[in-house]
């Protein structure tokens, strides 16, 4: 059998870079030799500092970095979408994500809110 380049695959990935990776990786941006991806793409108020993650063109690596009020406003919003499609019930919804909150040293009075503001849009449908 045959032996697989790796390094050869990752030489000629890293020498295209710049074209493969707005290909593979749509709306991100190229800052020097980093391209740039939001995470959270539904987000309105998350911008390129908060939720991103940065691909180094020179050397293959990636690093990624969540605000972790973002990450919990997306969990919220999930398990909001989860209970009102009937896949988990509001008790182990909420459940979750107070643990969740607590695990990120979110406080309480903005970790309500968030949750609040995600679950209101199907409180109101109903």
């Amino acid at each position: 059998m045959p032996s697989i380049d790796f390094e050869g695959i990752k030489a000629a990935a890293l020498h295209n870079a710049r074209s493969l990776l707005p290909e593979l990786l749509p709306g991100g941006k190229f800052e020097g030799d980093e391209y740039v991806i939001k995470l959270v793409q539904h987000l309105d108020d998350c911008d390129f500092q908060t939720a991103c993650a940065r691909l180094s063109r020179a050397t293959g690596t990636a690093a990624a970095k969540i605000d972790p009020i973002d990450a919990f406003r997306a969990r919220a919003e999930a398990r909001a979408y989860l209970w009102h499609a009937g896949d988990i019930d509001l008790r182990a919804a909420l459940y979750i994500l107070r643990q969740d909150a607590e695990r990120d040293d979110i406080d309480y009075g903005p970790a309500r809110q968030i949750v609040g503001a995600a679950f209101q849009p199907y409180l109101e449908a109903a």
